[in-house]
């Protein structure tokens, strides 16, 4: 018996080859040598050591072909596109066999010499290169079926074994379109023409292993068999340039590898390769890492790699016969996480020479020494009609179980690749027969028939099998003769998919086209009108993947695949409904959950049952191993074996722990998917088959074994809503349907005639129970009625003080026992301190303290502390002590524990190891209660209990002990226990030093005062609090000393008081200090005797200050201006009124603000009028205020702030009387404050500006020419008076610089035309106003030397001298030098002429 179910299959066929000729029977078998998959058809050739090529199907059936030689057949190649193999043989001869044509040709040209080492085809395959052992590589052309001869290339004579074809950007201008390499590790570049040349060289001894194109970067990938990896770029010219050179492999321990190196392109800059080592490796060049994946096995090694490009998989043999599979999960391999390994395993005897894949994904065959064996992966097959259940649990083998019936096994003839059900009949077929089974039960199970039928997919209802073959569907009988044919358009499409049930079928075709027929009548009628899906797009759905229709024929539920990255297809989050009736669609998306089986009810048409899972975070279950045929000596192939596979291997699979199981009820009456329930998969099952209310039938990882073999796989899960009444009848089945869907979509009215006439209390607490779930809180009050359950009806209103609707249901479903159901709502809505509370209530307190922890650390504390109380009750006396520690109320709650049990000793001991100063002030107070006071001494003094210390000595009489600690530690409640033990031994002294010590002055003042201690009565006052320092000043006031009472009134706020003191006792040295404080209520009479005092007395600055302190503004203002005094930030906030939000704009305040900045600004505080000129906004005068500072960095930044034109314009000016010429910043403030301000006058005269700097100080007219039109063009967009006449003006200036600029350029082109528009410029006496004479002689100059006239440029310099213009200003005195000196003339240096005011 097999092991455990999985849901993926590998089916092993081996290659079915001819039987040996009569009497070689013993004879050893031969070896294969090389095997070849077509690209499009399921076909693979393999050649072997006898000469030998056959080609077989996918499933190793010869077909009536073979190709025989007396040489070996070294190398094997399909057309890409059609069915022609060729074949390479072993003395260089090639032969073709077209299948279509059923013939064998060999071309007659003679090229090749031995044994082939590659043979390729272009992408369309109108060409094909071969390359042999002997180093000639030749280029074939194909047409019509057959090949021919082009060209050949001999280079070296040693093998060339690798060619790729470079196609990025190829046209018919190209000339190399491949390249080829072999042993001696030089690359060739090739075409179809007969051009061939040397491209790079590896090195003598780094032969070529592999060669990839990296069609993306246009980049050659060459892989040695020294372990080295090289990528090549092309030049513009088209020749090859190495990029890279790196080491592609090492051991584990660090050693490099240098054999047995296998490789295989992935795409995208990635390289898998493997050595004889317990692991492989991925490259990634775009990042240059790599990865190392290790197989599950550590004491295996791999033997054979092969990548999957159409479902980005690996498939890796091992040593020890294992294929492993491995799937990529993104285009670029970041980590190992992005490499997931897949739990289907394959097992062959040894380990293979070979894997290749097929043109399908699931076409994988491998390379035996003796044999091909070809691994067709399926997914096994389970179909459920009513509650009887069809399972594969082999490639033959069906388990049929029934209710209340013995399940059996059921033996099948054929490999089951489809399997459909109905009534009591199941059909299967592998893709070329059909057989029919009748399963009643064990003893009647018999096949019924059998025959011939291709097709993708196979349906059955009733006696007719229903057959998916190309645009129809064949609805035959069980003899497979055809009754009827649904046809479908070219545009419609292939069937794809088929599927029963009731009286409808629906059926899906490659083209995503559904269509319905109704099989109720003897013919069967289309249902609807069909619909077109779209794969893309913004109603794009995806590809179909499964599709079911529900007994009604009234909906039809679809799952789909979309396009990942790299192409990679993956199921879709999205589940589809599609209303047949009125032709409409429905989506419901479940990310992060991806839907992968779904079923409707066999009862309830509205019940959609769906199986979900989360492949990121899921695990997966223990699965199957398959191993193929092993033969046997007598010739025998046994049927395959299957071993378990360990549960650790890690990947995504189809069944998962997160796995979720959803009931959904879909309807015409809504357009959406309602979610009636969901529950996670129980862990002993793998997939929900269906359901047949009340119950749900999953799936069990148990299987029928020697010792069991009529156990049952499946599993039956009640309906959340008929618990309990899994018995009931018909009519009440009924009226709790209806109930539960017109409650999950709000249909109350509905709702209640459903169950109006229902008496029985089991039904209504059902209910109930199902009205929690749903949140309907209403609905729970009438059946907790109808129960008679008064304690459920008043926790319900109880719970209506809860703000959150599920916090007020999950009290109720408290009361009800519904346990799982109130942690789940107090979770969903974030009451995890009621979930807390929950815990604690059912004593689950790793739980409650798991919650605490992590959502409800707010009671973290109070869980600890009554968890304690929890296991002090039980007597865990140490549990509790930690749990008391963990909530930090151990201080008091472990010694009162300990205390009440009496366990003195356990109590010292915890107090003494935990050196905490509270516990042992505890066992201190303790001792001192029993009078061991020694004892209780040294506790305090370890507590650090300084006064209770002080306490004990002074109740013992120790006052001296008693006073030393008081001092030596300097405590504030030792020193007061002391003073007030002093006071009462009438120790008036030492009671007011310790009063002082704890800092209680107002009892030492109270001492002092007393006995008339008037030192001591300042000292304490005077380190007092204000009201202190107050009551003493009078005190001093009384006993008529007056400077003491001035210095304490002063510092005890009674500043008025203190001034009056002073005027009475003529103390006039401290009124500077104390009218500095004084407040703006101060008695007004007081401050004009305190201002005609200081002004008296000359002291402006106090004036002033007194002044502002009475609000009298102006004339503090007119005081500071008067008598210079300076008015600081303060003093300046301090008159400035406050603003209130509504008086900002009044008159008053705007005045005063102005008057002060006024005043700040004839005293040169040009920031501080500025900041007063901006409260009182006025920005116009606060820029002028701030222009005045030349603080560059404020004025730019206050216009910028500001944004106001005026503002602008005259930041802008100021910046031009700055030395904007050599600091480029500054002009880009200009420009863009002129275009700010929107002042384009100004612009164009800064622009004419710039054009004058660059001529009069760089020379440079070109950049004046583009300053100039610059000019120009914001002077046409201004608005003045005198634009026109500035406009000619610029245009005259334009026209002279154009002309400079263009005589300089053409005096290059064309000299003639370039000196006559020089001699022009000097002739015209106005354009001296823009162009210099000095640069127009020193162009001339440049000129003729440069031409080395130097007779001219002397006449040149010597009309500069007769003009008297500077000619060292204009021309590099080296070359005036040279010249003169060629031409034997002297120049007088003093005599370089002088800048004419006036040029004639």
């Amino acid at each position: 018996m097999a092991s455990q179910p999985q849901k993926i299959l590998f089916i092993s066929q081996p290659c079915q080859f001819p039987d040996p000729p009569e009497g070689q029977e013993d004879a050893p078998k031969p070896i294969v040598i090389a095997l070849a998959w077509h690209q499009k058809f399921p076909q693979i050739a393999v050649s072997t050591s006898d000469g030998q090529v056959n080609v077989f199907l996918d499933e190793g059936e010869r077909q009536d072909v073979s190709l025989k030689r007396d040489a070996i057949g070294s190398a094997l190649s399909w057309h890409p596109l059609e069915k022609v193999l060729v074949t390479g043989w072993g003395d260089g001869k090639i032969s073709v066999w077209n299948e279509a044509e059923k013939k064998i040709t060999e071309p007659s040209s003679s090229v090749h010499e031995g044994n082939f080492t590659f043979i390729r085809w272009t992408e369309a395959g109108e060409r094909m290169i071969l390359g042999d052992e002997k180093g000639t590589v030749s280029v074939w052309f194909f047409g019509k079926g057959s090949v021919g001869y082009i060209c050949k290339y001999q280079k070296e004579g040693v093998p060339h074994t690798q060619l790729i074809f470079r196609t990025k950007g190829r046209g018919p201008a190209r000339e190399v379109n491949f390249y080829f390499g072999g042993e001696k590790g030089n690359l060739y570049a090739a075409d179809d023409g007969g051009i061939c040349r040397k491209s790079f060289s590896l090195g003598e001894f780094a032969s070529v292993l592999a060669m990839f194109y990296w069609k993306e970067r246009d980049s050659v990938i060459v892989i040695t068999k020294t372990s080295f990896l090289f990528k090549f770029g092309f030049s513009p010219e088209d020749k090859i340039e190495q990029q890279k050179k790196v080491k592609v492999s090492a051991q584990a321990d660090g050693s490099i590898v240098d054999t047995f190196l296998r490789t295989q392109w992935i795409g995208n800059g990635l390289v898998l390769t493997a050595t004889n080592e317990n692991l492989f490796r991925l490259w990634n060049l775009n990042t240059d890492e790599s990865h190392s994946i290790r197989l599950p096995s550590e004491s295996d090694t791999v033997c054979a790699i092969a990548y999957n490009g159409l479902k980005s998989s690996v498939a890796v043999a091992t040593t020890e016969g294992k294929i492993y599979f491995w799937q990529i999960i993104h285009d670029e391999i970041e980590s190992t996480s992005s490499v997931k390994l897949l739990p289907n395993v394959a097992e062959v005897n040894q380990g293979p020479a070979n894997l290749e894949w097929g043109p399908s994904p699931t076409l994988l065959s491998v390379q035996m020494d003796t044999n091909a064996i070809l691994f067709n992966e399926t997914a096994l097959q389970q179909k459920m009609y009513a509650n009887v259940a069809a399972i594969q649990i082999a490639a033959d083998k069906i388990y049929i179980e029934r209710p209340k019936m013995d399940p059996f096994l059921l033996q099948t003839g054929i490999t089951i690749k489809q399997l459909a059900m109905h009534g009591d009949y199941v059909a299967i077929s592998n893709g070329k027969k059909v057989e029919v089974y009748e399963v009643k039960d064990a003893s009647k199970s018999h096949i019924v028939s059998s025959f011939k039928a291709g097709g993708v997919a196979m349906g059955l209802h009733s006696e007719t099998i229903f057959i998916g073959l190309p645009l129809r569907v064949e609805m035959c009988n069980f003899a497979g003769t055809c009754k009827q044919t649904l046809v479908f358009s070219e545009t419609e499409g292939d069937p794809l998919f088929i599927h029963t049930q009731g009286n409808f079928i629906a059926v899906v075709t490659n083209r995503n086209f559904l269509k319905c027929w109704d099989l109720s009548r003897r013919e069967a009628r289309q249902h609807g009108t069909g619909h077109k899906f779209d794969e893309v797009g913004m109603k794009g759905i995806g590809v179909i993947t499964m599709v079911r229709i529900n007994g009604k024929g009234t909906h039809v539920a679809l799952l789909t695949s979309v396009a990942g990255k790299g192409g990679v297809r993956n199921p879709s989050t999205c589940l589809y409904t599609y209303d047949v009736d009125r032709d409409v669609v429905v989506m419901q998306d479940f990310t992060p959950n991806q839907p992968c089986n779904i079923s409707w009810d066999n009862i309830e048409p509205r019940l959609l049952v769906m199986e979900a899972v989360t492949p990121e975070t899921g695990q997966p279950r223990p699965l199957d191993v398959v191993k193929a045929p092993v033969e046997t000596p007598d010739g025998e192939t046994p049927p395959a074996v299957e071993d378990p596979v360990l549960a650790e291997i890690n990947g995504p699979v189809s069944t998962l722990i997160g796995t979720q199981a959803y009931a959904l009820l879909v309807s015409s009456e809504i357009d959406k998917i309602v979610v009636q329930d969901s529950f996670p998969l129980p862990p002993n099952c793998q997939s929900v088959q269906g359901s047949h209310v009340p119950f749900f039938y999953m799936l069990s990882y148990r299987l029928p074994t020697d010792d069991d073999p009529k156990a049952r796989l499946m599993e039956l899960k009640v309906m959340r809503d008929f618990i309990g009444l899994e018995n009931t009848d018909e009519n009440t089945r009924e009226a709790m349907l209806n109930f539960s869907f017109h409650l999950s979509v709000g249909n109350m009215d509905e709702a209640f005639k459903a169950v109006r006439l229902i008496q029985m209390p089991n039904v209504w607490e059902s209910m109930a129970l199902m009205c929690i779930k749903t949140g309907r809180a209403d609905v729970a009050e009438l059946c907790l009625a109808n129960m008679n359950n008064a304690r459920g009806i008043r926790a319900l209103r109880d719970a209506r003080k809860e703000p959150e609707q599920a916090a007020r249901l999950a009290i109720v479903a408290i009361e009800l026992g519904m346990l799982e159901e109130a942690e789940k709502m107090y979770t969903a809505c974030g009451r995890f301190d009621k979930l807390n509370e929950l815990f604690q209530a059912r004593g689950e307190w790793q739980k409650a303290l798991q919650c605490a922890q992590k959502q409800d650390r707010i009671h973290l504390r109070t869980t600890h502390h009554l968890y304690a109380k929890y296991l002090e009750s039980l007597g865990d006396i140490n549990g509790a002590i930690a749990q008391y520690e963990q909530s930090e109320t151990h201080r008091w709650e472990v010694p009162r524990m300990l205390f009440q049990r009496e366990k003195f000793e356990q109590l010292e001991k915890y107090i003494e190891s935990k050196k905490d100063k509270k516990l042992t002030e505890w066992w201190a107070r303790y001792c001192e209660s029993q009078g061991d006071f020694e004892g209780a001494l040294d506790y305090y003094n370890a507590a650090e209990d300084w006064l209770s210390i002080v306490r004990v000595h002074t109740y013992q009489g120790h006052l001296e002990d008693a006073r030393d600690v008081a001092v030596k530690n300097q405590d504030a409640a030792a020193s007061y226990h002391l003073a007030r033990h002093y006071e009462g031994e009438e120790d008036i002294k030492e009671a007011i030093q310790f009063y002082s010590r704890a800092r209680c002055f107002n009892h030492g003042i109270r001492l002092a005062m007393d006995s008339d201690m008037d030192a001591e009565v300042f000292s304490l006052a005077i380190q007092a609090s204000q009201r202190l320092m107050v009551e003493a000043a009078r005190y001093f006031e009384e006993k008529v000393q007056p400077e003491k009472a001035v210095m304490l009134y002063h510092k005890g706020g009674s500043i008025t008081r203190a001034i009056e003191i002073c005027f009475a006792s003529q103390m006039y040295n401290q009124l500077g200090s104390i009218t500095d404080d004084l407040p703006e209520d101060t008695d007004p009479k007081l401050l004009a005797k305190c201002i005609e005092f200081f002004t008296s007395r000359q002291q402006y600055d106090k004036v002033v200050n007194l002044l502002i302190t009475g609000r009298q503004i102006q004339k503090a203002l007119e005081a500071a201006y008067k008598h210079k005094v300076l008015i600081t930030e303060d003093m300046a906030e301090r008159l400035t009124p406050p603003a209130t939000g509504t008086n900002e704009d009044d008159p008053m305040r705007v005045a005063i603000l102005k008057a002060i900045a006024k005043v700040c600004k004839k005293q040169g505080s040009y920031h501080l009028a500025t900041k007063k000129y901006t409260q009182a906004k006025d920005k116009v005068k606060a820029m002028k205020s701030l222009l005045r500072s030349a603080d560059v960095e404020k004025i730019i930044f206050f216009a910028n702030v500001s944004r106001q034109r005026e503002l602008f314009i005259m930041a802008a000016n100021f910046l031009q009387s700055l030395d904007w010429r050599t600091h480029p910043e500054i002009m880009k403030h200009i420009i863009d404050m002129y275009r700010k301000a929107k002042a384009p006058e100004s612009l164009s005269l800064f622009y004419e500006a710039c054009a004058g700097a660059e001529i009069d100080e760089f020379k440079n007219y070109e950049k004046a020419l583009g300053a100039l039109k610059e000019s120009a063009k914001y002077m046409n967009a201004a608005k003045v008076p005198t634009k026109d006449n500035k406009l000619r003006e610029l245009q005259k200036k334009l026209t002279y610089i154009e002309s400079f600029v263009d005589a300089r350029r053409l005096l290059a082109e064309d000299p003639e035309q370039g000196l006559g528009v020089c001699q022009r410029l000097l002739e015209v006496p106005e354009s001296e106003e823009v162009v210099r004479k000095g640069d127009v002689y020193s162009l001339l100059v440049e000129f003729y030397y440069s031409q080395q006239n130097y007779e001219a440029a002397l006449a040149v310099i010597e009309r500069m001298r007769q003009k008297k213009i500077k000619i060292y200003f204009f021309i590099q005195k080296p070359v005036v030098q040279y010249i003169y000196k060629v031409m034997n003339q002297k120049f007088d240096d003093d005599d370089d002429g002088v800048e004419a005011a006036d040029d004639d």
